[in-house]
Parts: structure tokens; sequence; C-alpha cells
């Protein structure tokens, strides 16, 4: 899972990586599947979202589960090994911050 900032660019990185990893994928079952990941039902909702947000720049959680269960679901794609990681690799443009809630939980157990 990962803090996201929601734009076209970290979008494009995005999907660039994802192809870049699995080269069979076609580029309308990439967009889904990262639109997945985002929340949202299709691509068509998350670049309405872009289009509404202007030039605000939301902050969204990106889900890599989410995505891999709609690549394998398009695709037949599983998202799994050394090419899934190098995904996520990619630095993205406008920012991001991975984040995992089982270090983070364990961090604030033993504070307490």
């Amino acid at each position: 899972m990962a803090f996201v900032v929601l734009t076209r660019r970290n979008i494009a990185v995005l999907k660039s990586s994802l192809v870049a990893a699995f080269p069979d994928l076609r580029s309308g079952h990439a967009d889904e599947s990262i639109a997945a990941g985002f929340g949202f039902r299709t691509h068509a909702a998350l670049l309405a979202t872009l289009k509404a947000q202007g030039s605000a720049k939301l902050t969204v959680v990106l889900k890599d589960k989410a995505v891999a269960e709609r690549l394998e679901e398009l695709s037949g794609i599983k998202a799994e090994g050394e090419r899934w990681l190098a995904v996520w690799r990619e630095p993205l443009p406008d920012g991001a911050d991975v984040f995992n809630f089982g270090d983070w939980w364990k961090n604030v157990a033993n504070e307490n």
C-alpha cells in the first residue's frame, strides 16, 4: 500500500512500469488495473476525478493487491515475483510514500 499524489504524471509512470514488467499486458487492462488500485471501478471514473480535481493535489491510497487482483481478472497475468516488485521501484514524479501497516503497528505497540 502507498499514499500517492493523484496526478496524470504519476499514473503514467505506474502504467509504464506495469507494461514494462508485463510486455503482453494490454494498455486498457493496465489502465483498469491501476484505477482499481486507487479504488475506482473503472478507468473512466479515475479520469473524471482527475479532471474534477483541477489543479488540486489529492493524496490517495494505492493498494497494490487491488491492482494485482484486477490485473489477473482482466488479463490472466499473475502479479508476482521480481517483475511485479519492479513495478513498484520506479519513483513517481509527483510523490508517493510506501506504507507498511504491519511495521507501523509494531512500532505503535512497542511505544505503549
